[in-house]
């Protein structure tokens, strides 16, 4: 599929995926190098946390509309099993792992922080990786599979 024909989401999407997760490292690092940053660093971790929800729960709907004509799994949702580039996969997936990195390591490194919050992040990025794959992944029909 050409840049041209993908759907008017994709762009959006990517960019709130991938600033989202920079914007959570450097909060993240600020506030271990900083600890009255850990207010803000806590208050980015919460934000995310509900933003990644909510991103998760249209996906869902969205899904569950799309599979009543396409071939869907939650694995095809969220761990991206089919309808994504491999290269696309492994950015999108690399950023999950980013977030969950930064997220246990901030704190590890400062238990009693603003830090900790950081566990919660990843469900940003987990939310809107499936978001992005039920409005541009591409799922076989469900009467070529029957």
């Amino acid at each position: 599929m050409s840049s041209s024909e993908r759907p008017a989401l994709e762009r959006p999407l990517l960019i709130a995926l991938y600033g989202g997760a920079g914007i959570f490292v450097l909060v993240e690092m600020l506030a271990l190098a900083v600890p009255d940053f850990g207010v803000v660093a806590a208050a980015t971790s919460v934000l995310m946390f509900v933003v990644g929800t909510v991103a998760m729960a249209v996906g869902l709907v969205l899904a569950a509309q799309l599979s009543r004509y396409k071939l869907i799994s939650v694995a095809d949702i969220f761990l991206l099993q089919q309808g994504v580039s491999t290269q696309q996969r492994i950015r999108m997936l690399g950023t999950l792992a980013v977030e969950v990195i930064v997220g246990l390591g901030a704190a590890i490194a400062d238990p009693t922080g603003g830090v900790v919050f950081g566990v919660l992040a990843p469900m940003h990025a987990l939310g809107f990786i499936g978001l992005w794959a039920v409005t541009c992944g591409e799922f076989a029909d469900l009467d070529d599979e029957l």
